[in-house]
């Protein structure tokens, strides 16, 4: 049996919508075997993929997800804005403080809070 039956990697540079015309600042993604696809902004992702991911689970395959962003913190981080050591209080702060829309995004707000 093969670990993989299908691997789907993400080039993830995209900020808000990028417009229709296809840029190299953007999000693009690829399974192994077809052409890379340009998506506009983050929310248009999200549903291709979640719909990618389920027909490939209903068709009984394993797929290997690749992204290129980071999700790790440097040791301590989380501590002095959450108070707390763990991580993942770290992304649960971030989460309920982010809005993130095809044309707003808080995200670089919500960084400068977390000084």
């Amino acid at each position: 049996m093969k670990p993989f039956d299908r691997v789907l990697i993400v080039d993830w540079s995209g900020g808000n919508d990028r417009g229709p015309r296809p840029k190299a600042d953007a999000i693009w993604a690829a399974f192994n075997d077809t052409p890379a696809e340009y998506f506009r902004h983050r929310q248009a992702f999200e549903i291709w993929l979640m719909t990618v991911l389920e027909a490939e689970i209903n068709a009984g395959h394993r797929v290997f997800l690749g992204f290129d962003f980071p999700f790790g913190l440097p040791e301590g981080m989380a501590k002095p804005i959450t108070g707390q050591d763990d991580p993942f209080a770290f992304w649960n702060w971030v989460t309920e403080r982010v809005e993130d829309t095809p044309t707003l995004t808080t995200r670089f707000d919500v960084g400068a809070q977390a000084r």
